[in-house]
């Protein structure tokens, strides 16, 4: 029995070191170092266990955020809609630990932005973020983000800070290798930082079946930024689909565009040169609708 009970102790004690070494290797692996002289930000806590593998800190004088989804337009994937911001510039791209979900950690910077009461511009989850390599070169401009379409999410989000507004665009997406990352875009402007422009946005409008605009209003977070803006000219790009004749549907463009520009001088852009492009049926653009572009007063 004493030999037994040795023999038993000895294994034990072998166990107990396998898991000791077992546990200290997959820390490790997780543990890795952030690449040299990069930071969080202080606006965030990182996930558990990640690291830092792309950092990037200065100051831009134009920076696109895109607030709608990628679409195709003259062959190109671009987004929808777009703002671009000017001041100082945060960019981080963390790589998450082994089996951890990418959305998890997207779901973890959301739940921090919650006491800074923010305000979302734009946000999509999987296909309907459009094609993974459009953020990963056009948009981030970093490779490792190159993943599933299915496995992405996107939010940008601004909020108001004591010097100007800070907006933090958040993407998170799995690679084919079963790699997931998390990306961080943080822009805090000066007080005119929200309104460089160009400003492209997709107006939320509706209209009736004759083609009568039945939004009374646009929404204060919406039209501020176009209040704000030191804008040259502002265009309604309005399109709209159909089986009529390319003529008619030009007309019924033209007509929904002017009333979206009487909506807006009643809502107070009035030092503004606004115009109507009717493009009717001949915009790629899949879905019916206006969209407004404004051009500050150096551009265009």
């Amino acid at each position: 029995m004493t030999a037994l009970a040795g023999r038993i102790s000895l294994l034990a004690r072998w166990v107990g070191i396998f898991v000791v070494l077992n546990t200290v290797l997959q820390i490790s692996a997780f543990a890795e170092d952030d690449v040299p002289g990069s930071q969080d930000s202080p606006l965030f806590s990182r996930y558990p266990g990640s690291w830092i593998v792309t950092y990037r800190r200065n100051t831009v004088d134009y920076h696109l955020l895109p607030t709608g989804p990628m679409v195709k337009s003259n062959g190109q994937i671009q987004a929808e809609s777009e703002v671009r911001s000017k001041g100082r510039l945060w960019r981080l791209t963390y790589q998450l630990p082994a089996n951890v979900a990418p959305r998890e950690a997207f779901e973890s910077i959301k739940e921090q932005l919650g006491p800074h009461d923010p305000e979302i511009l734009f946000q999509c989850q999987s296909r309907a973020c459009g094609d993974s390599s459009y953020w990963s070169s056009d948009v981030f401009n970093d490779p490792v983000l190159y993943g599933m379409d299915r496995e992405q999410d996107y939010l940008l989000a601004r909020f108001a800070a004591e010097d100007g507004d800070i907006y933090v665009a958040a993407y998170s997406v799995l690679r084919a290798n079963r790699r997931a990352y998390l990306h961080l875009d943080i822009v805090q402007t000066g007080r005119n930082g929200s309104a460089e422009g160009p400003l492209k946005l997709q107006v939320p409008v509706e209209f009736s079946s004759d083609d009568q605009l039945v939004t009374p209003f646009l929404p204060d977070h919406w039209i501020d930024p176009v209040l704000q803006g030191q804008w040259k000219s502002v265009w309604l790009v309005s399109r709209i689909k159909g089986a009529e004749d390319p003529a008619d549907l030009l007309e019924r463009a033209r007509n929904r565009g002017e009333q979206v520009k009487r909506l807006l001088r009643d809502q107070g852009v009035e030092d503004v040169e606004i115009e109507v492009w009717p493009l009717g049926p001949f915009s790629n653009a899949t879905d019916d609708g206006v969209a407004l572009w404004a051009f500050p007063k150096d551009e265009k």
